[in-house]
């Protein structure tokens, strides 16, 4: 007896489907007949882009709205794109050269906080030297360290995002938590 379309599955009749069928191969007619009930729900415009009319009612309805993430006034959201140019600083951020970088500094920390000393959580590759004021030194592996994010979230609370030194990290480093 089959199911109807939009029928609910209780969760014990869920179980015992989910038993009956572990192991087991679907025939090629069933397969074929599970293709085509699916056939006819694709969406008529997947593949295509939508035409520049859809694309201005889009900007219009959203226009004054404000935005599910961030909680600022959404002007034209079609504005926003600027045309495929990224900053210098987002592309060498992004860098391939940038990845290695990052690599290279957690290899040489041995993949460990050098703060916490925790192994085997989330770290971040943190530049002593500016990034931003030191192009220089951006991709030198002794102008970085391996902090994990908690410990990289701290250093910036208390020195702040611009103008970070040495002498900060080796502070912040030879500090002692406050707990």
């Amino acid at each position: 007896m089959g199911r109807t379309k939009g029928f609910v599955l209780s969760e014990e009749e869920k179980k015992h489907l989910s038993l009956y069928w572990k192991g087991k191969k679907k025939s090629k007619e069933h397969r074929e007949n599970i293709s085509k009930s699916k056939r006819g729900n694709k969406n008529p415009n997947f593949g295509k882009s939508p035409s520049k009319e859809t694309l201005e009612k889009r900007s219009a309805s959203l226009k004054g709205k404000v935005a599910w993430n961030k909680g600022k006034k959404c002007p034209n959201l079609v504005t926003n794109w600027k045309g495929g140019v990224s900053s210098e600083n987002e592309i060498m951020r992004h860098s391939l050269e940038n990845r290695l970088w990052r690599e290279n500094v957690f290899t040489r920390d041995n993949w460990t906080c050098q703060k916490c000393k925790k192994r085997g959580c989330k770290l971040n590759s943190h530049h002593i030297n500016n990034f931003a004021e030191h192009p220089e030194l951006r991709f030198i592996i002794n102008n970085g360290i391996s902090l994990c994010e908690d410990c990289h979230a701290a250093f910036h609370k208390k020195y702040g995002w611009g103008c970070n030194t040495n002498e900060q990290i080796e502070d912040y480093l030879w500090t002692v938590w406050n707990i």
